[in-house]
């Protein structure tokens, strides 16, 4: 067991079929028995916090607070909360999880002049509703991604949120704010929300590219999840590559 706090992508703990990885339960527990802190990272803006830690209990892993869950919508809230806290003017497309947080956080819902357009995954928008976040972007508000995905995997694979917020910059002919995976910016948000050092945190994640390199460009030690991927299929070298590499999430359970 690595003596320091403990990072950990969501994707890490749930396999495809959205449930428990291999060795996760055990992991968990045994972060919980040692009395080791840890936080559990997610892009997924649908769900609040309190809804994510429901979801990891289903899979069979214990209820957790929800102050251990940091998301790419608590990121963004942080970032604009530091940067522009004058500016709480908002409309979102998203899930209710996602509207929740924002007005827990003291945001103004606003469809006709906002400051931001926080671009989550709604599975229910319209195209006028797609339409009506390109007139708010050209009037002035500045588009905030919450989650990179292209894809989602499911019966069929359907479009993910990341793809839709590329179609809203290549409409507006301008970039978005990215927080969902990878992002430098948001595994730092986290690292602040706990309260220790970089030196004092280990970063669990299974995907190299998304989890692994903005926790090593913020300094922290890694551990890359290899599961059944190859490591040859990675960008790991000599000059870019995690501390530890182990199969399954029960290599760090003990």
């Amino acid at each position: 067991m690595i003596r320091k706090c403990h990072m950990i992508a969501y994707t890490t703990l749930l396999n495809y079929q959205r449930k428990a990885s291999e060795g996760g339960i055990s992991y968990i527990e045994s972060l919980l028995n040692n009395r080791i802190p840890f936080l559990i990272l997610s892009e997924n803006s649908s769900f609040t916090r309190s809804q994510l830690s429901e979801k990891l209990a289903a899979a069979g892993y214990p209820l957790l607070k929800p102050e251990r869950f940091y998301t790419s919508t608590l990121s963004a809230i942080d970032w604009v909360a530091k940067e522009y806290p004058r500016h709480i003017r908002a409309a979102a497309i998203g899930g209710q999880g996602l509207k929740i947080e924002l007005r827990n956080a003291g945001f103004e819902q606003d469809y006709t002049h906002p400051n931001w357009v926080f671009l989550g995954l709604d599975r229910n928008a319209a195209y006028e509703d797609y339409n009506d976040i390109l007139r708010m972007i050209e009037n002035g508000a500045v588009g905030i991604s919450l989650d990179s995905s292209r894809t989602l995997d499911g019966e069929t694979k359907s479009i993910g949120a990341g793809a839709i917020a590329r179609m809203i910059e290549y409409a507006s002919d301008k970039q978005v704010l990215r927080f969902g995976r990878p992002s430098v910016l948001t595994v730092a948000n986290a690292l602040k929300y706990t309260g220790y050092a970089n030196t004092e945190v280990v970063f669990v994640g299974n995907d190299f590219d998304n989890d692994i390199i903005p926790a090593l460009r913020c300094s922290m030690d890694t551990v890359f999840v290899a599961e059944k991927e190859s490591i040859y299929d990675t960008k790991i070298n000599e000059k870019v590559h995690p501390k530890w590499i182990v199969e399954n999430l029960e290599g760090l359970a003990h």
